[in-house]
């Protein structure tokens, strides 16, 4: 029997979700409401029916494997970063950066910079850029929505063709996939090198990002939030509501702390290196596989989890054995690093759902 289709309702879900993020502002509810009225179709057009279907579409994407432990790992990222903001390393590494930036250019150039070198991990380079440079861009009076587009233009891009990533043994993964079921023999690391140069977005976004910066070719609702920065201080604009409530600022360094940069370039060392080396140890290489097989068979999402959890580790140990602050104050940090990303996993939750729904 043919499965049921459709047809154009299907589409329906998501351009609900769309039409009343960009109408209403709120992400939550908009993205809620979309899997509500997908699930009701699937249900028969039950509105009941279809809010219980909901919640088990939420229910089975959360607790998907590889969604749950992408969530564990951006909670893991917010402890890293709370645990960072009570060490002061990011205050100190921001000192150590603003010294050199004279300019709103430069800030912009340094943002789009950093957002390209923290390549391993898409999720942790926005989170880890945005918090670095957000004190720096707020110093020049460049609008939150100008630094959304620059780490938003370096940072998945740059991922997404790097050698090296957590999107590269997924990707690959797939290739394989699909050239198994259509019997074609390529390499895929092969055909992934392959398809560098048609990656257009990717490419083109990296590149202009720096023609913008550079050129300072603001335009639209962009050109009118950095006139509202420059003009009236206002970096964020009145109704906003920010993903992250959390910033350095709500989190205070001890008093006896002497803040070292190096308290945010350790952790942030770590991640990186046990990233790639997830890759490799989940993938095989210790069985003496080719580089192009231990990435076809890496465990992306137990990579960047044990990578997250290793930062954690190493900042935790820093602030015991080094830094000398308490547990009591540790512990409360590493909270306030939850609160941090729990809206972003919020909508990641919802975002997967509706994927399902549709």
């Amino acid at each position: 029997m043919a499965p049921e289709t459709y047809g154009l309702i299907s589409l329906l879900p998501a351009l609900l979700a769309i039409v009343l993020t960009l109408v209403t502002r709120q992400v939550i509810i908009s993205l809620f409401a979309g899997i509500w009225v997908g699930a009701t179709i699937i249900v028969g057009w039950n509105p009941i029916g279809g809010a219980a279907r909901s919640l088990q579409f939420v229910i089975d994407n959360v607790t998907a494997s590889f969604n749950i432990k992408l969530l564990l790992f951006t909670f893991l990222i917010g402890a890293m970063l709370g645990m960072i903001f009570l060490s002061g390393g990011m205050g100190a590494l921001a000192e150590r950066i603003a010294a050199r930036i004279r300019t709103r250019r430069q800030a912009e150039v340094g943002t789009s910079v950093l957002g390209m070198l923290i390549f391993v991990d898409s999720y942790a380079s926005t989170m880890i850029t945005g918090s670095v440079m957000r004190p720096i861009t707020d110093r020049f009076d460049i609008s939150r929505e100008k630094l959304a587009y620059i780490l938003d233009s370096t940072t998945s891009p740059t991922a997404s063709v790097a050698v090296v990533s957590t999107w590269l043994g997924f990707e690959i993964g797939l290739i394989a996939q699909q050239f198994e079921n259509l019997g074609i023999e390529t390499d895929p690391f092969v055909m992934f090198i392959q398809s560098i140069p048609y990656r257009f977005y990717s490419l083109l976004a990296m590149a202009l990002v720096f023609v913008v910066v550079l050129a300072g070719w603001d335009f639209g609702p962009m050109q009118r939030a950095e006139h509202r920065a420059s003009r009236e201080g206002k970096l964020v604009r009145d109704d906003a509501n920010p993903l992250l409530e959390t910033t350095e600022d709500d989190i205070e360094t001890p008093e006896h702390v002497d803040p070292r940069w190096w308290y945010f370039a350790a952790p942030i060392v770590a991640l990186v290196f046990m990233t790639a080396f997830g890759l490799w140890f989940s993938g095989g290489g210790m069985q003496g596989r080719s580089f192009v097989e231990t990435l076809q068979n890496a465990d992306t999402a137990n990579a960047i989890l044990w990578a997250s959890f290793s930062a954690c580790g190493v900042i935790l140990a820093i602030l015991i054995g080094h830094a000398r602050i308490a547990l009591d104050d540790v512990s409360d940090s590493i909270f306030e690093g939850f609160k941090m990303v729990i809206f972003p996993v919020a909508v990641l939750s919802l975002a997967w759902s509706i994927g399902a729904v549709s």
